[in-house]
């Protein structure tokens, strides 16, 4: 249950750029995604562990780590229909994902994904994708997972055509009757054809927490982007994170 509250961050996040409009859509700005982009690329431009502190060395690698499927981008939607079609219609064509899990002053989730989209055309429209869907995610239900707050604000990211932070709360209703509140934090960003997202999860932490861990992963995403600008550009493979294969 948790980690699905977790994903939908990442979701949401993306969600949250409709309702903002961070950036000028890069006006200007070259595009180095236009040629062929293979997985073993998507594997390098997704974070290490130790890029999000020391603090949390003994998080451990989700099993389903990896290369991304179509259903399996649109299964941790609210909407698992409507985002496959939103994916199809965006010409989505595969994605990569890294997420640990552990317990370190609260925070139980931790990582990136990257998507990449058949052109930028594709990838800005899926960015932008509907304010109207985020609105009506929020006081949803699915799953026991319910969407209570949403907030989002601009970011610049250099070299990013579009840019957006955004941080959510979520009650899920447990076996037992009870409900437990969780709270995660995301930025996204688009770099041409390619989205980059980087999350972090969390329960029980208060308002000086939450926006330290903001401004963890807004300062995160852009050595993301700063990351798979080096491996679009690189002669040589460059080491993708240990946990890219899920082990």
């Amino acid at each position: 249950m948790t980690r699905k509250v977790f994903v939908l961050a990442t979701v949401l996040c993306a969600g949250l750029a409709a309702g903002c409009g961070g950036g000028d859509g890069g006006a200007g700005l070259a595009d180095d995604t236009a040629l062929e982009i293979t997985s073993d690329q998507l594997a390098q431009m997704v974070l290490a562990l130790e890029q999000f502190g020391p603090e949390y060395g003994g998080f451990t690698p989700e099993s389903d780590n990896g290369l991304v499927t179509l259903d399996a981008a649109a299964e941790d939607d609210f909407d698992e229909v409507q985002e496959r079609s939103d994916l199809q219609n965006s010409r989505w064509a595969s994605g990569f994902e890294v997420y640990y899990s552990g317990e370190s002053g609260g925070v139980s989730f931790a990582g990136s994904n990257v998507q990449l989209f058949a052109d930028a055309e594709g990838a800005e429209a899926y960015f932008k994708d509907s304010e109207a869907e985020l609105t009506e995610d929020l006081g949803r239900t699915v799953d026991g997972v319910t969407m209570t707050k949403i907030e989002f604000a601009d970011v610049d990211i250099a070299g990013a055509h579009e840019a957006m932070s955004g941080w959510f709360e979520a009650s899920v209703q447990r076996e037992d009757g009870s409900t437990e509140v969780f709270w995660a934090t995301g930025t996204v960003f688009r770099r041409g054809r390619l989205l980059g997202a980087v999350a972090m999860f969390a329960q029980g932490i208060d308002d000086l927490e939450e926006k330290r861990l903001q401004g963890k992963v807004e300062s995160l995403a852009p050595a993301m982007n700063e990351r798979i600008g080096s491996v679009l550009s690189a002669s040589a493979p460059i080491p993708a994170p240990d946990a890219a294969a899920g082990q």
